[in-house]
């Protein structure tokens, strides 16, 4: 089941379980003003997307949306509510995905453990990173 971390009334981030099941054609679970958007698509033998690209658009952004997907161990994330009053910890094993989309997270590595993130671009540790602990 997806579960939507809700702090000071926001969306803070979004967890997916390795074990969810993807339904039948497309369905997007982040807001359409998000700007990090996530779709889960499931498709039968035979189906086919178009061929097709994705126009240049001018976007601005207000902040660094980040995605991590655990290949393997388990870590917690902590996730932070912008004005640091609240925060939650979430349990992350192998093939589960995160997407935080504000607020302030650190991860704490349980066992030996291999994410990948994905995160919007350019970015820069010295100018999109401040270190609060």
């Amino acid at each position: 089941m997806i579960r939507e971390i809700v702090l000071e009334n926001a969306i803070h981030a979004i967890f997916i379980p390795e074990n969810l099941e993807i339904r039948q054609g497309v369905k997007f679970i982040t807001d359409t003003k998000d700007e990090f958007q996530i779709g889960l698509i499931g498709r039968k033998e035979g189906e086919r997307v178009p061929l097709h690209k994705h126009l240049g658009q001018r976007r601005v952004l207000s902040g660094t949306s980040e995605c991590l997907y655990v290949r393997e161990g388990i870590c917690s994330v902590t996730i932070q509510s912008l004005d640091g009053k609240e925060s939650i910890d979430i349990l992350c094993h192998k093939g589960d995905f995160l997407l935080l989309l504000r607020g302030s997270h650190s991860v704490h590595f349980i066992q030996n453990t291999s994410l990948i993130e994905i995160k919007q671009g350019p970015f820069s540790a010295l100018k999109d990173k401040e270190l609060i602990d």
